[in-house]
């Protein structure tokens, strides 16, 4: 049942509650039956999130993390936003209970905090809410077009740079300066042959499948990951949770994006054997290469610089080094273009929700190979133009997390009795509270018989 606490005028506060019953919690049938104008909640990991059921929806399959709330004289869209308060998140949160994961059980979940207004009330917060959220959805789309447009252009600054049209007139004007690419390939072939011979027997780098490559200047040539590679590729260290907390850095797959790596930090921390951290710490000029993930993130690439040097790297990674004669950072833009990400997956596993790419798959990657002093000059240009572009990245990150700290004051207005005025001919809350104390025994009977 519901028992009021701290009236004040039409507006109740009320907790102590239970919206959910001892016998809607033990049957799974009643726990998980949807049916339109329910409310939906994440209740385990991203705990939180909500949304209200549509009138046309089809059969609905419910993970276990998700709880559904029936609302009974209670506007559903007006739950959704006070679900999406700030203040009721943050309760969900720190009510929640364990380790690896964290979930806020049903039983718990009926006690929430919750304010309630007379009903009509609840419609005129939902509909100033929802236009005033109309506004900075125009504002957020608007920003999310420029976002679309810069990484197109990002793109295109990315496939001029490894396909030989960014330099085109920079090589033209050295005409006769620079030597062929092959040059190039033998000393690193040299370099690679001197680097093996210490460790363990020759061999002689995959030759490149020419199939399926775009056209390169003249002085440029394919080769692949294979003759580039003086060291791995290696796969990462598994530790299991419980060694994670303290210890030594460790990248992990969230920590690193294009262009963007978490501070060394704010990396979380695992307790290695002093041999693990021998074999697994990763050196400045290290590449590491997401090799288990979803489609859309495989093959992600990591150019480590001097503040990460020392870190460890999971499982899910592997890392390599290549020949001091070739820019690294071209390298790292090559892998991180469409292009050449494209050709770092394309023999990819599938497994469900997620896939793989192999060391084998790594070494066989084809890779476009300019002059060495080309190469420089091709980072010089890329990152420039790259920078600029940087600057408008930046300015829309800003706007859309201004938008969503918006998002949340007018929730906090809202909720707080600022947003809409009170009307006293509306229907006391003391009268609706009533009216649903008397209602949820019913409500549930009928849901039980339903359901039987």
């Amino acid at each position: 049942m519901l028992s009021a606490v701290n009236v004040s005028g039409n507006r109740i506060v009320f907790g102590q509650h239970r919206l959910i019953s001892d016998e809607d919690f033990e049957r799974e049938d009643l726990r998980t039956s949807v049916s339109p104008g329910d409310v939906l909640l994440t209740i385990v990991g991203t705990i939180g999130r909500s949304a209200v059921v549509p009138v046309k929806t089809p059969r609905l399959t419910l993970q276990r993390s998700v709880a559904v709330l029936k609302p009974i004289e209670v506007d559903p869209t007006f739950i959704m936003y006070q679900l999406e308060s700030a203040k009721t998140n943050r309760y969900l949160n720190d009510n929640a209970k364990g380790t690896a994961q964290k979930g806020i059980y049903l039983r718990n979940l009926g006690f929430t905090p919750f304010l309630l207004p007379p009903l009509n009330e609840q419609r005129r917060i939902v509909e100033k809410i929802e236009t005033l959220f109309a506004q900075l959805d125009k504002g957020e789309e608007a920003v999310r077009q420029v976002q679309k447009l810069l990484n197109r252009y990002r793109q295109s600054v990315l496939k001029s740079a490894v396909t030989g049209e960014l330099t085109a007139d920079w090589r033209s004007e050295r005409a006769d300066q620079l030597k062929p690419s092959q040059n190039l390939l033998v000393q690193i072939l040299q370099t690679r042959r001197e680097k093996w011979a210490a460790r363990r027997k020759y061999e002689e780098p995959k030759a490149v499948a020419l199939t399926d490559l775009p056209m390169l200047p003249e002085i440029w040539l394919w080769t692949n990951m294979d003759a580039l590679i003086v060291h791995g590729p290696q796969n990462g260290l598994y530790l299991p949770q419980n060694k994670y907390g303290d210890g030594t850095p460790i990248i992990r797959i969230d920590d690193f994006q294009t262009g963007w790596v978490r501070p060394i930090k704010n990396l979380r921390r695992v307790r290695a054997t002093p041999e693990e951290i021998i074999l697994h710490s990763l050196k400045n000029g290290d590449f590491v290469i997401n090799r288990v993930n979803s489609v859309s993130h495989l093959g992600k690439t990591m150019l480590v610089d001097a503040e990460h040097e020392g870190a460890l790297f999971e499982s899910n990674m592997m890392r390599l080094s290549v020949s001091d004669r070739v820019d690294r950072s071209f390298l790292e833009l090559y892998l991180s273009s469409s292009i050449g990400r494209k050709r770092l997956i394309a023999n990819c596993k599938h497994a469900v929700n997620q896939a793989s790419i192999n060391q084998g798959d790594v070494a066989a990657t084809a890779v476009p190979l300019p002059p060495l002093e080309e190469q420089q000059e091709i980072v010089v240009l890329a990152k420039e133009r790259l920078a600029r572009a940087e600057v408008l990245v930046e300015w829309c990150d800003a706007e859309l997390k201004r938008s969503a700290s918006l998002r949340q004051s007018i929730l906090k207005d809202a909720f707080a009795g600022k947003l809409v005025p009170q009307d006293p001919a509306d229907e006391p809350a003391s009268a609706l509270l009533a009216r649903i104390a008397t209602a949820q025994p019913i409500a549930r009977k009928a849901r039980r018989k339903t359901s039987a």
